[in-house]
């Protein structure tokens, strides 16, 4: 229960209250500046929340070469769930 205004233990719930709010606050501006130190991040400011939401983006060539990886894989995957065995592409 919340306590009122004019209530005896008001003052202490107010004074927990607003130190858990501030550490909660300084807790998401460190997330959001740690997010946006990292290179090829952005992230947008919490604002009265502690959901950060970063923007990541990859090089090109990242993205080459995690496009092949996948291909990759879904052909390791195929030869041993569907045809039973190993590929040759798996040693």
């Amino acid at each position: 229960m919340v306590a009122q205004e004019g209530e005896p233990s008001y003052d202490l719930y107010a004074k927990e209250r607003t130190e858990l709010l501030a550490s909660l606050k300084r807790r998401a501006l460190k997330l959001h500046k740690t997010l946006s130190a990292l290179q090829g991040v952005t992230c947008t400011e919490p604002e009265g929340a502690l959901y950060a939401m970063p923007q990541i983006r990859l090089p090109q060539g990242a993205i080459e070469v995690l496009a092949r990886a996948h291909l990759y894989l879904l052909i390791s995957f195929h030869a041993v769930v569907l045809l039973g065995r190993r590929c040759l592409l798996c040693h």
